[in-house]
C-alpha cells in the first residue's frame, strides 16, 4: 500500500513548520486554516499578504479540483497543507490532494506551461485570460495558477505520487521570498 502521509511528510521537512494540516477538507477547516495564515507573525507585510493570498488560491482548488472519494481509508476530500519558513525571508506554502490522471496531467502541463514564461508573459497572460470572459464548470477562469506564479515570481514547483492507474497524489508548493 502506497503512504501518502510518509510520502508528504518527506517534502516538508525544511525549516520551521508554521501550519501543518492533515485531514478532510470542509468549510470549518477551510476558515480555521485561513484564520491561522492570517495569523502569521511576518515582518514584511507584503509576504504576509502573498502568504494569504496564495493559501486562499490552494485551498479554492482543493475545494473545487480534489477528487471527492474516500481512500484507503482516509476521509472524504482527504488533502495536506503546510507552510513553512525557511528563512526570516523565505517561505514555503505546500498543498497535496488526490487528483484523478486526467487533472494531474492538466495541471503538470500547466505548471510546465507557465514556469517556461517570462514575467512579462505571465502578466500579458494573465491579463488575456481575465479579459476573455469564459469561465470553467466550476466557475474558474483559469486565473488562480497563472495569479499564483505572478504574485511568487518564483518556478511553481510540483511533485505526485501514483497512487493506482487513475488516481494521484499531487503536490504543488511554491516559495515565497522577500526581495529588498
Amino acid at each position: 500500500m502506497v503512504d501518502v502521509d510518509l510520502f508528504y511528510e518527506s517534502l516538508i521537512d525544511e525549516g520551521e513548520t508554521i501550519i501543518n494540516y492533515k485531514g478532510e477538507y470542509t468549510e470549518d477547516v477551510l476558515q480555521k486554516l485561513l484564520h491561522a495564515v492570517d495569523d502569521i507573525e511576518c515582518d514584511e507585510r507584503k509576504i504576509r499578504r502573498k502568504l494569504f493570498f496564495i493559501s486562499v488560491e490552494l485551498l479554492q482548488n482543493i475545494h473545487h479540483h480534489a477528487s471527492k472519494i474516500i481512500v484507503d481509508n482516509l476521509p472524504l476530500g482527504y488533502f495536506h497543507f503546510v507552510i513553512n519558513r525557511i528563512s526570516d525571508k523565505i517561505y514555503k506554502i505546500s498543498a497535496a490532494n488526490f487528483v484523478n490522471r486526467t487533472k494531474f496531467n492538466t495541471l503538470v502541463s500547466r505548471i510546465e506551461q507557465l514556469n517556461l514564461l517570462s514575467e512579462d508573459e505571465i502578466k500579458h497572460l494573465y491579463k488575456t485570460v481575465l479579459n476573455n470572459n469564459e469561465f470553467s464548470e466550476k466557475g474558474g477562469g483559469g486565473l488562480g495558477m497563472i495569479d499564483i506564479k505572478r504574485k511568487s515570481q518564483q518556478k511553481l514547483e510540483y511533485k505526485h505520487l501514483i497512487f493506482n492507474k487513475n488516481l494521484y497524489f499531487f503536490n504543488f508548493s511554491i516559495f515565497l521570498e522577500h526581495k529588498n
